[in-house]
C-alpha cells in the first residue's frame, strides 16, 4: 500500500513538472494575425524584389541597360532583397 502511494505521488510530481513543457502557450490571438499578416506582405515584397532583379538581368542582357544603370539598380534590389530576409528571419 505504501509503495502504491509513493508511486502516485511520484507520478503526480512528474506530471506536475512536465506539462508545461508539452503545453503550448496560447498566443493572443490579435498579435499572431498582425505577425501572420507581416509575414505574408514580407513574402509578398520579396517575391516582387526577386521578380524585379531577374527582368533588370533580362533587361540588361537585353541590350536596354548601360552597365552603370544596371549595376545601381542591381545593388538597390540586393538591398532590398536581403532587409526583407532578414526581416524574415526576425520573424
Amino acid at each position: 500500500m505504501i509503495i502504491s502511494v509513493k508511486i502516485l505521488l511520484i507520478a503526480l510530481t512528474a506530471l506536475l513538472i512536465g506539462v508545461p513543457y508539452f503545453i503550448k502557450p496560447k498566443e493572443d490571438t490579435e498579435d499572431k494575425q498582425i505577425r501572420n499578416h507581416k509575414q505574408r506582405k514580407l513574402f509578398t515584397n520579396k517575391e516582387t524584389t526577386y521578380a524585379a532583379i531577374k527582368e533588370l538581368d533580362f533587361d540588361y542582357h537585353m541590350g536596354k541597360l548601360s552597365e552603370q544603370d544596371y549595376k545601381e539598380l542591381r545593388a538597390k534590389y540586393e538591398k532590398k532583397a536581403i532587409g526583407i530576409l532578414k526581416e524574415l528571419e526576425a520573424i
